[in-house]
C-alpha cells in the first residue's frame, strides 16, 4: 500500500521494540524502540507518548512537509504543514480518546490560529446519525455525544471543511461478532471538494489486524516523484569519455597563442565551464529506477536474463527447438539466479575492497545502528513568528548563516601587529595540484560542475591535465583573479544530530558545495598556507584545529599537563570554556588582508585573497528546495579547505598576545589603567572553541584572573569584529589531591564575565567536556574512560 499512497495517517500508534542495537553493557543488545517505518517515508509527530503519526513520502519533499508544532501541539493531534503555491497548507491527523474526546476538544481551542487545511482525518470515537447509523440501538450512544459532535461540526465548518464518507459506510468492526459496527473513522476535505467522487472516502481492501477499515482518499494537490539527478555510470565508457573531454580542454588551455597581456583569466575559465558543461550533458543521463525497487547490484546480464525469463512466461507454444514451455522458464529462471548471484557477489566483492582498512568498513554495517529520527519542525524566525512560506525558511537561514551586516570592528587593531618581513613567491607545481588531490574521498558530494574527486583525480591523470591546472591556478595567482566560474556554490542545510529543538535556526549546519577543481586549487592553496603559518609562527602553538600538526590530542594533553605542573608546584588550576559565535560567517574580509600583510605573507597572496573573497554568490538548498541567489560579502565559507587557516590567521595575533606562560599586560579596566601578570596563565583555541586556564595559590585568585583574562581577549575579538556566545561558557576547578574541598566536594567560586557589556555568571561543574575529553576535577578520567569503553565496544560490536 505504501507504493499507491502519499500521505498515511496512523492513529493509536504502537511503540516498542523495533530492534536491538550494538551496545557496551548488554550482550544481546540494547532496545531500540520506535513505531513502525519505512524508507521511503518521513515519520512526523511520532514519539513514546503522542497517539498519532504522519507519514509522507519522500516524493513530497519538495513541498516542506515538517510539523506545524507552533499550532498544534498535543499527544492526540499531529499537524504537519506542507508548503503549496497557495501557501501553507495543512494535514491533521486527530485521535480522540473515548471518554475524554480531549483531541477534538484541543483542536475546538486552536481552529481559529489554524490556516487554510488540506484535510483532518482520524479516529474520532463520536457516533452521530450525522455519518453512522441511527437506529434505536445506536441512541443512547449518539445522546451521550451529541455536544461533542455539533462542536466538531461547528469547527469544521469554520474550517470550510465538509465531511467526506459516505453515510453509514461502517470504518469499525470488532473481532467480536456479537458488537454492533460503527462509523468513528472521519474524514473532513474542503467544501470544493466534495463534488468529486475521487476526494471521498472509499474502503481499501487491504487486510490489517485491526478492527479499524483502512480509509483512502485524494486530494487534488500536485505532487510529483522527485526527478533523479543525472550521473554517469562508474567506469563506464561514457565516463572515459567525459574524463578525456575535460583533461585534454584543461591541458590545452594555456597553449602558445596565450598572451597573459591581453587575454582574460575569466575568459579562460568560461571556457573550460563551458566544456565540463558540455561533457557532463553528452555523458551523463538519469537512471531509470522506481524508489524502493531498485537494486544497487543489478546489472545488464541480470537485465537480459530477467527480459527472457518474462518471455519464456508469455510465450505458450514450444520454441524452435521444440522446448515446452515449463522446459523453458526452468532454464530462463536458472540463469537468471545465476546472473544475479554473480551480480551480487561482484558487486559487494567490489563494495568491500573500497573501505577496506579504512574507516568507512562500519559504513557496511549502518543498518545496525539506530535510524535517527526526522528533523522536521516549524522553523522559528529571529521576530518569533513561524517561518511559513519557502521564502520565510530561506530568509532565516540566510540571516544565520550569511549576515549582510558586519559586526563592527577597529581598523586601527592591525597597528597594534608587529610586522613580519615578506616572504619570497613560488609558482604553484602540478605535483602540488596531485598531492592536493590524493587523499580525498571518492565519495564526496560534488557541486554546481557535477564533478567529484573521483573524476577529477581520473581528469588530471589524462596527460598534461594536471601541468594545466597548475598554470590556471599559476594565472590567478598573477592577475590576482578567483574566477566566476569558483565563486558560485550550493549551501546544503542539515541537521545537527541529537538536538532537542529544530525549530532553531542554529540547530542546522551549513555545507558548502563548491566547484571540485576550485576545492583543488583551495587544498594547494590552504597547504601553502599552513606551511607558512606554522614555520615563520604566525600561527600560535596554542591554535588547535584546522591547522597542521596540531591535533584534538595536544589540546587536551596540553590541558592536562598544565594542571599536572601546577599541581607539582603546590598551586591550582581552573579552565573557563567558551565560543566565538558565527565564527566564519563573521571574519570580515578588508581586515583579513590587512593582517595577512602584517604577517609577512606575500603581496599576491593578499591581492588574491582581495578578488577572491568578493562577490560570491549561494544557492541555499534544503530539502528539495532552492533559494535564489545570495550574497555572501562576509566570513569565509563552511567547507573550504580555505576556511580553518584563514580563519586561524585572523585571530592569530590575539591568541599570541594572551597565550603567553610568563607575560604582563596592560589593559584598561573601568576607565583605569592596569598590568595584569598572567604568569601561569594559557589560551588556547580549537578553531572557535577557547579555552583559559589560569593557575595561583587559590581558587578564588583564580576567578578573579579568569574574569580579567576573558575581559582583555573578548575586547581584542570584538576589535575584530567578532563576538562570544553568552550560553556556551563552562568553568570547571582542578581541585588538589586530598584537599577540603576535595574531601567537602566543593565545587568552588563562581566567575563573572563581562560579555559586551552584560555581566554573565559562569557557574562552576563537577566535570565538563571539551574536545570528547570528560576533565573532571580530579583528573581521575574515570568518566572519559568509561566513554571512551562505549564508544569501541559499540563499533565492534
Amino acid at each position: 500500500m505504501y507504493r499507491d499512497h502519499d500521505v498515511i495517517f496512523m492513529q493509536e500508534i504502537s511503540w516498542g521494540l523495533i530492534k536491538r542495537v550494538p551496545s557496551a553493557k548488554e550482550p544481546e543488545g540494547d532496545e531500540f524502540e520506535h513505531t513502525t517505518r519505512h524508507r521511503n517515508f518521513m515519520c512526523l509527530g511520532a514519539h513514546k507518548e503522542s497517539s498519532v503519526c504522519i507519514h509522507v513520502n519522500k516524493r513530497w519533499e519538495h513541498l516542506m512537509p515538517r510539523l506545524a508544532d507552533n499550532l498544534i501541539k498535543h499527544d492526540d493531534v499531529c499537524a504537519v504543514s506542507l508548503t503549496t503555491r497557495e501557501g501553507p497548507q495543512l494535514l491533521i491527523n486527530v485521535y480522540n480518546q473515548p471518554k475524554t474526546h480531549a483531541g477534538s476538544k484541543y483542536l475546538e481551542g486552536r481552529a481559529d490560529r489554524l490556516p487554510s487545511v488540506l484535510t483532518i482525518a482520524g479516529d474520532f470515537n463520536l457516533h452521530s446519525g450525522v455519518w453512522g447509523p441511527s437506529g434505536a440501538s445506536y441512541q443512547k450512544a449518539i445522546a451521550r455525544d451529541r455536544d461533542d459532535v455539533e462542536s466538531v461540526i461547528d469547527v469544521m465548518a469554520s474550517l470550510n471543511l465538509e465531511l467526506a464518507n459516505y453515510r453509514r459506510e461502517f470504518t469499525w468492526q470488532s473481532h467480536n461478532e456479537a458488537l454492533r459496527p460503527q462509523v468513528i473513522d472521519l474524514v473532513w476535505v474542503p467544501i470544493l471538494y466534495t463534488a468529486d467522487a475521487n476526494c471521498r472516502v472509499h474502503l481499501h481492501d487491504t487486510l490489517i489486524n485491526s478492527d479499524h477499515a483502512v480509509l483512502t482518499w485524494e486530494i487534488p494537490l500536485e505532487a510529483m516523484w522527485p526527478m533523479s539527478q543525472p550521473r554517469i555510470k562508474e567506469d563506464s565508457p561514457l565516463e572515459e569519455v567525459y574524463v578525456n573531454q575535460i583533461g585534454e580542454a584543461l591541458a590545452a588551455l594555456f597553449d602558445e597563442d596565450w598572451d597573459p597581456d591581453t587575454d582574460s583569466i575569466d575568459d579562460v575559465a568560461d571556457e573550460l565551464s563551458e566544456v565540463m558543461r558540455e561533457a557532463w550533458d553528452s555523458c551523463s543521463s538519469e537512471p531509470n529506477f522506481a524508489p524502493g525497487k531498485s537494486r544497487s547490484w543489478w546489472n545488464a546480464e541480470c537485465k537480459e536474463a530477467a527480459t527472457q525469463f518474462r518471455s519464456a512466461k508469455l510465450r505458450r507454444v514450444p520454441d524452435e527447438n521444440g522446448n515446452d514451455r515449463r522446459e523453458r522458464i526452468a532454464r530462463c529462471g536458472k540463469r537468471l539466479k545465476g546472473a544475479a548471484r554473480r551480480a551480487r557477489r561482484e558487486f559487494f566483492d567490489k563494495t568491500i575492497a573500497k573501505v577496506e582498512n579504512t574507516t568507512k568498513m562500519w559504513d557496511l554495517v549502518a543498518w545496525t545502528r539506530k535510524k535517527p529520527d526526522d528533523a522536521f519542525s516549524t522553523l522559528i524566525q529571529a521576530d518569533g513568528t513561524p517561518a511559513a512560506t519557502p521564502e520565510d525558511i530561506f530568509k532565516t537561514f540566510k540571516e544565520t548563516f550569511y549576515p549582510t551586516m558586519p559586526n563592527p570592528i577597529d581598523p586601527t587593531v592591525v597597528d597594534t601587529y608587529p610586522q613580519l618581513p615578506t616572504r619570497e613567491w613560488a609558482w604553484v607545481s602540478a605535483a602540488e595540484i596531485l598531492s592536493a588531490v590524493k587523499g580525498t574521498s571518492n565519495t564526496s558530494t560534488p557541486g554546481l560542475d557535477h564533478c567529484g574527486w573521483r573524476l577529477l583525480k581520473k581528469i588530471l591523470a589524462v596527460k598534461d591535465a594536471a601541468e594545466g591546472a597548475a598554470k590556471f591556478l599559476n594565472e590567478c595567482f598573477r592577475s590576482g583573479t578567483w574566477p566566476e566560474m569558483f565563486k558560485v556554490n550550493i549551501t546544503v542545510v542539515i541537521p545537527k544530530p541529537g538536538k532537542d529543538d529544530y525549530s532553531k535556526a542554529k540547530s542546522y549546519r551549513p555545507i558548502v558545495l563548491l566547484n571540485c577543481l576550485g576545492k583543488a586549487f583551495e587544498k594547494v592553496i590552504a597547504t601553502r598556507l599552513q606551511f607558512q603559518g606554522q614555520k615563520y609562527g604566525v600561527i600560535h602553538p596554542n591554535q588547535f584545529g584546522g591547522t597542521i600538526q596540531n591535533s584534538t590530542v595536544d589540546a587536551g594533553v596540553h590541558v592536562v599537563h598544565h594542571v599536572l605542573q601546577a599541581r607539582r608546584k603546590g598551586l591550582v588550576c581552573s579552565m573557563l570554556l567558551f565560543d566565538i559565535a558565527q565564527f566564519y560567517p563573521s571574519i570580515n574580509h578588508d581586515l583579513l588582508g590587512a593582517i595577512m600583510s602584517k604577517q609577512g605573507f606575500h603581496p599576491r597572496y593578499v591581492a588574491f585573497f582581495d578578488n577572491y573573497l568578493k562577490d560570491r554568490k549561494t544557492k541555499i538548498r534544503f530539502q528539495k528546495n532552492f533559494s535564489e541567489d545570495i550574497d555572501t560579502p562576509l566570513g569565509v565559507g563552511q567547507g573550504s579547505a580555505l576556511s580553518p587557516i584563514l580563519s586561524g590567521l585572523y585571530i592569530a595575533a590575539a591568541i599570541h598576545k594572551w597565550a603567553g606562560t610568563d607575560a604582563r599586560i596592560k589593559m584598561v579596566d573601568d576607565d583605569r589603567e592596569m598590568i595584569i601578570d598572567i604568569n601561569g596563565c594559557i589560551m588556547q583555541f580549537y578553531v572557535d572553541d577557547g579555552a583559559i586556564v589560569v593557575t595561583s595559590a587559590t581558587l578564588e585568585t583564580n576567578a578573579v584572573l579568569l574574569a580579567k583574562v576573558f575581559k582583555g581577549i573578548s575586547t581584542d575579538l570584538e576589535r575584530l569584529g567578532l563576538r562570544v556566545e553568552r550560553t556556551k561558557n563552562e568553568l570547571v576547578h582542578f581541585l588538589m589531591p586530598n584537599s577540603k574541598r576535595w574531601e567537602q566536594k566543593d565545587l568552588g567560586p563562581d566567575v563573572t564575565i563581562d560579555i559586551e557589556g552584560v555581566p554573565v555568571v559562569v557557574k562552576p561543574s563537577a566535570k565538563i567536556r571539551y574536545l570528547g575529553f570528560i576533565l573532571d576535577q580530579k583528573l581521575q578520567f574515570k568518566d572519559h574512560v568509561k566513554l571512551q569503553f562505549d564508544e569501541r565496544y559499540d563499533a565492534e560490536e
